[in-house]
C-alpha cells in the first residue's frame, strides 16, 4: 500500500517514535479536515482499549478516534488520549475525536447532558 511504502522510505529519526507519514485527510465543508482512517472503539475489550488507543495514536499515526457512550469505554479512551497528549507530544488540535448520542437520549432535554457526560468521560472540552 502507499502508506506502507511511505513508512518504509521515511527517514528514521530515533528521537521520535511517531510515524513520519501523514494520514490522508478529507476537507469538510466547514473548512476543517478529517483523517480518512479512524480507529473505532466499538466492542473493544475492557482493560485493553486504553492501550490500543495509545498504540494507534503514538505508534501507528492514527489521529481520528471514533467513540460512543454506549460502547462503555469512553473513560478508558479518555485515559489514552490524556496520556498521548501529556506524554507523547500529541496536541489536541491534531486529533479528530468523534462520539455519538445514543438513540435513547435524543429528546431535546437529554442531548446536552449526554454530550457533557461524553466530554467528561473522554477528558475533553470539545468533539470534532
Amino acid at each position: 500500500s502507499e502508506y506502507r511504502e511511505a513508512m518504509s522510505s521515511a527517514p528514521n529519526d530515533s528521537k521520535s517514535s511517531q510515524p513520519e507519514a501523514k494520514m490522508e485527510e478529507l476537507k469538510l465543508s466547514s473548512g476543517y479536515t478529517m483523517p480518512i482512517l479512524g480507529l473505532g472503539t466499538w466492542k473493544s475489550k475492557p482493560g485493553k482499549v486504553e492501550q490500543a488507543v495509545k498504540y494507534a495514536i503514538s505508534e501507528c499515526g492514527y489521529r481520528h478516534i471514533d467513540c460512543a457512550a454506549i460502547y462503555g469505554n469512553e473513560v478508558e479512551v479518555g485515559n489514552a488520549l490524556k496520556d498521548c497528549m501529556e506524554n507523547k507530544g500529541i496536541k489536541r488540535e491534531e486529533l479528530f475525536i468523534t462520539s455519538k448520542v445514543w438513540n435513547l437520549y435524543h429528546a431535546k432535554e437529554e442531548v446536552l447532558p449526554a454530550c457533557k457526560k461524553t466530554l467528561k468521560d473522554l477528558g475533553l472540552t470539545y468533539l470534532d
